[in-house]
């Protein structure tokens, strides 16, 4: 079930109707058809949260463990096995995604998992005054994010050549972005009760679109520079359990989605050596509601990769 719906989404993404159009004169897709390829993946995450429920006001401080990983991935062509190692020491979460990317469109989806490193719950009202830190475990964190985009300049512009390196840029191009962006996140608590630690569930939802601009800068025949902004506007949802009573965010404005992505990389022959960063922001800002939430996201990546064969 989950290989025939994995094989529809394939279908309904547009960079796989047919064979992607570029200009050979700025983008060429390497003659070898296999790649072996590794990349170290290091990130932290964060989420910060106020709200006012009648006489109560609460505000959630939340550190996720830094996540440490080594992937491996071999593959043939566009299609690409992998998995990844934790070398975090510890067990701080997990991740799973899958990645649909042309020169013109492209889809991302991640499902992900956290445990709390730390951080901080006040909670004060009439029937309890609580300013308690966040012990490691004390929360779980599930994230599912899809993001989409399209390039106005794809046939001169590669984003592949920055996400998957299944493509090469050989000409500095850019290009305008339209943006698409679905975000879920479960808060769930793990230990405590209603007294040490009254927020219980917390879900924040977030669907917008957006424009952004991509720069692939080409100094060399051997080097690859690359810069990118977007910025999603669209609609905040939030739930929240709070001593063991459900609310409703009363949001009366928009959620802003704001990433950056910065990468180099360097080709000697077949091999390529990559090190690039990415961050993710987001807020609801409160527009006189007293509900408040801002996420963060941090990653830096170092890959190394070959392509060989026929």
């Amino acid at each position: 079930m989950k290989i025939r719906a994995l094989f529809l989404l394939m279908l309904l993404t547009p960079s796989a109707w047919g064979k992607p159009r570029y200009d050979p004169d700025y983008i060429f897709k390497p003659s070898n058809s296999w790649t072996i390829k590794t990349r170290t993946d290091v990130g932290r995450e964060s989420l910060q949260l106020s709200a006012e429920t009648g006489d109560s006001r609460y505000r959630l401080d939340f550190e996720g463990g830094t996540k440490l990983r080594q992937r491996i991935g071999f593959g043939y062509g566009g299609l690409i096995l992998g998995f990844g190692i934790n070398l975090s020491g510890r067990k701080v979460g997990w991740d799973t995604s899958l990645k649909m990317l042309g020169n013109q469109s492209g889809l991302e989806l991640n499902l992900s998992g956290l445990k709390a490193a730390g951080g901080s719950l006040r909670v004060e009202d009439a029937g309890i005054a609580l300013n308690a830190k966040l012990p490691p475990g004390s929360f779980n964190q599930t994230s599912l994010a899809a993001r989409g985009y399209y390039a106005f300049n794809g046939r001169k512009f590669s984003m592949p050549a920055v996400l998957t390196q299944r493509f090469r840029q050989q000409k500095s191009a850019g290009s305008a972005l339209l943006t698409t962006a679905l975000s879920a996140l479960w808060l769930n608590r793990k230990t405590g009760d209603d007294e040490t630690l009254p927020l219980s569930r917390q879900f924040i939802g977030f669907a917008g679109a957006g424009l952004g601009y991509g720069y692939n800068w080409v100094p060399g025949r051997k080097w690859l520079l690359h810069l990118s902004a977007i910025e999603n506007v669209g609609i905040p949802w939030e739930r929240y359990t709070l001593k063991n009573t459900p609310h409703k965010g009363p949001l009366r404005g928009p959620g802003f989605l704001t990433t950056g992505r910065a990468g180099v990389f360097f080709y000697p022959g077949n091999w390529y050596f990559g090190l690039s960063a990415y961050t993710e922001y987001y807020i609801a800002p409160d527009f006189g509601s007293g509900f408040n939430v801002r996420t963060f996201e941090l990653q830096g990546q170092i890959s190394v990769g070959v392509h060989f064969g026929a």
